[in-house]
């Protein structure tokens, strides 16, 4: 049927005043019935017509001389609400879209060089093959549609058909010796704890875990929060499952080669009797995870690779990449920066921050399902020398886009990692954060952390487990409110 005039796509067009994103460059959107009744009032015409099970109340048209028209509000004498919702309500909109006229010719080509279509095929990045319709991708040559996938285009990033922002809190304890989530000794269950952090306005966890966390007999720790449960990979599908009631997405974080190495870490080859090998086996076993579990929005390859060049960590994470998205091409590829190893223009970079050289030595990955993730944090984590600069934090903003600012105008960045006592200096620090990334369009991230414990930072949660720190949710809240569009 007819879209009701506060349709997702109608609201789109209004808010916005642009094609929505998920249109081709050159496309734009059509009824077949008069638009006075429609609040997006376009009506071009077109001789090639689509129709999709999504959207099959729009036609697409390759005919887009006419410029994109101002938005009607519902207060203006063309567009009647109440007229179109009744029409939605009342006339069947069958599957098939009536196309256009045939008249016997082809459309004329507004393509100066067609050829360079064909050139353009050619340079396709392996893995990354251009779909034949804008409604699904090939990811290492499987066609999948994305309507049953997570995927990103331009800036964005999609579940299915719906923009989203991910919202996100990191909680650890299976990248730790306890390979446990942190927390449950209180005697407070996983769906404690996810309560509180649904309630708090968060969507998205981002779940740091060690390979022995993995292991089907990795015993618990006796934890009264633990309810029943034996193993660490019992735990981790526990919460899965229990995540997945409450609508919340979690990203798997391969934190560490060892869970005795935490996060200090640098590469997923720096510890004893751990290789390459493991390291992509078990993100193989994430990967099928995100199968079995569908609010699994992706896989973190590794944390902070801060040992290795960026020339060795690209090479590493296309063929991480291509472990995982070949298991479940529906999920997305999480890849953090690198550290001082590498280029980074003018100031020190933190672990994980450095995607200096990502523009210009990008990772061969499916871009529809890459996502940079780059780490960054204030002067309770570490005195960098720019903190003491006279201008900060002013100075700021021009270190970030350095570090990996300059990625966000094509690409999804969402910080992975950011966070702090948040008081003093640290507070500033935040705040302007917080500021830089809705001034640079970044919509998603994933707050460090929610556990109290965290030394350097502290968390969303104070020692009890269960009081709020209420400055830091303060400090969150313009992003809390983003929705994604």
């Amino acid at each position: 049927m007819l879209p009701p005039p506060e349709s997702p796509l109608c609201s789109m067009c209004n808010a916005r005043n642009r094609l929505p994103p998920w249109l081709p460059t050159g496309w734009t959107v059509s009824r077949e019935k008069a638009p006075e009744s429609w609040c997006c009032p376009i009506k071009l015409p077109g001789d090639l017509h689509m129709d999709r099970a999504l959207f099959s109340f729009v036609v697409l048209t390759t005919a887009c001389a006419a410029p994109f028209p101002d938005p009607v509000s519902s207060d203006e004498p063309g567009c009647d609400p109440a007229a179109a919702a009744a029409e939605a309500e009342s006339e069947p909109f069958v599957d098939s879209l009536p196309v256009a006229e045939d008249t016997g010719t082809a459309p004329e080509s507004t393509d100066p060089d067609p050829a360079d279509d064909a050139v353009a095929e050619d340079e396709t990045e392996a893995g990354d093959t251009a779909p034949a319709d804008p409604w699904s991708d090939t990811i290492y040559g499987v066609e999948v549609e994305r309507a049953d996938a997570f995927w990103v285009e331009g800036d964005r990033i999609y579940d299915g058909d719906e923009v989203i922002a991910l919202r996100g809190i990191s909680w650890f304890g299976f990248d730790t010796i306890d390979h446990a989530l942190h927390g449950l000794w209180t005697g407070q269950t996983t769906a404690d704890v996810l309560d509180r952090v649904e309630t708090l306005g968060f969507n998205a966890l981002r779940i740091p875990v060690s390979p022995e966390a993995l292991r089907s007999d990795t015993s618990l720790p006796a934890w009264p929060g633990v309810e029943d449960m034996t193993t660490s990979r019992e735990l981790l599908e526990h919460l899965l499952e229990e995540a997945a009631h409450r609508d919340l997405y979690v990203l798997l974080d391969h934190h560490t080669c060892s869970s005795s190495a935490g996060h200090l870490a640098e590469s997923p080859l720096s510890c004893s009797g751990y290789d390459e090998a493991a390291w992509l086996a078990d993100l193989e076993d994430l990967a099928q995870l995100s199968v079995d579990y569908n609010n699994v929005v992706g896989i973190d390859l590794f944390n902070e690779p801060y040992g290795l060049s960026w020339s060795e960590w690209r090479a590493m994470a296309e063929d991480a990449s291509a472990r995982v998205l070949t298991i479940n091409p529906r999920t997305l590829v999480f890849v953090q920066g690198v550290g001082e190893g590498s280029s980074y223009g003018s100031a020190n970079p933190f672990w994980g921050e450095n995607l200096y050289e990502a523009v210009t030595d990008a990772p061969d990955i499916p871009t529809a399902r890459l996502v940079y993730s780059p780490h960054t944090y204030g002067p309770s984590v570490y005195e960098q020398d720019y903190f003491s600069d006279g201008r900060f934090p002013a100075n700021m903003p021009a270190i970030w886009d350095e570090h990996f600012g300059h990625l966000a105008a094509s690409h999804p960045v969402v910080p992975g990692e950011f966070g702090g006592r948040n008081t003093g200096r640290d507070a500033i620090w935040q705040e302007a954060f917080v500021d830089y990334m809705i001034a640079s369009d970044m919509q998603s991230f994933f707050y460090w952390s929610l556990n109290p414990n965290s030394g350097d930072t502290g968390g969303i949660l104070l020692d009890d487990w269960i009081s709020i720190d209420e400055g830091k949710m303060q400090t969150l809240a313009p992003l809390m409110a983003l929705s994604g569009g």
